[in-house]
């Protein structure tokens, strides 16, 4: 893609996004977009005086393949997401899924409610869900990134996941930052495919623009 302004001469050479996991260039880039949303997340439900917690939820214990923990997760997840709310106001949840080596799914959770590790475990084994691998709390927005990017980067060279079977799921009151204005004196087309980058990046700078190039 080709990213140009005419006013001050500047050219913008980039890979566009696929969005696809299955691309290891796109995949880094969401990986890392995502650990900065769960950081900005966690600044921004700390300013309002929330506690994070982190808990890792595994399947039930006669649950061993990955198909029947997604049935599962889907039927028990709204009911451990009900009692949560219940436990605590204005709940906002991140969580990642991922595919252990057994086989068998768990899920990490990054979740603004203050419960304890006891609550835990007796309510994921009421709604059907297996033992509470891991719980902590989350104290900084750096760890809240950290766990993110340590699970999106198990998982992304996994490809088997289930069609509709989202990778990360946020509540929608997950704090966002807001998006960018978009410059209207930046045109963006795509480049001519029959011709290569340098032949492109050569016209512009013949035509006296300050050319930058992003494609790794």
């Amino acid at each position: 893609m080709l990213a140009k302004h005419a006013g001050i001469k500047q050219a913008i050479i980039f890979r566009p996004n696929c969005k696809k996991w299955s691309c290891e260039h796109c995949s880094a880039k969401r990986s890392g977009w995502l650990a900065i949303l769960a950081a900005y997340g966690h600044e921004q439900l700390a300013a309002g005086g929330k506690e994070m917690m982190f808990w890792t939820v595994t399947s039930h214990r006669n649950i061993r393949t990955l198909r029947k923990g997604i049935f599962v997760w889907r039927k028990a997840w709204p009911k451990l997401r009900k009692r949560i709310q219940r436990a605590a106001e204005n709940v906002s949840y991140f969580y990642i899924p991922e595919q252990h080596k057994d086989g068998s799914l768990h899920i990490h959770l990054l979740v603004s409610a203050s419960v304890t590790e006891r609550w835990c475990k007796d309510n994921a084994a009421q709604t059907g869900l297996g033992y509470i691998g891991e719980y902590d709390v989350v104290r900084s927005a750096n760890k809240a990134a950290w766990y993110v990017a340590k699970y999106l980067t198990k998982e992304s060279h996994k490809l088997d996941w289930p069609k509709y079977f989202r990778r990360v799921n946020m509540s929608r009151n997950w704090p966002r930052p807001e998006p960018l204005q978009k410059n209207q004196n930046w045109a963006v087309t795509r480049l001519n495919q029959q011709f290569g980058i340098l032949a492109h990046k050569d016209v512009l700078q013949a035509q006296e623009y300050a050319v930058s190039v992003f494609t790794a």
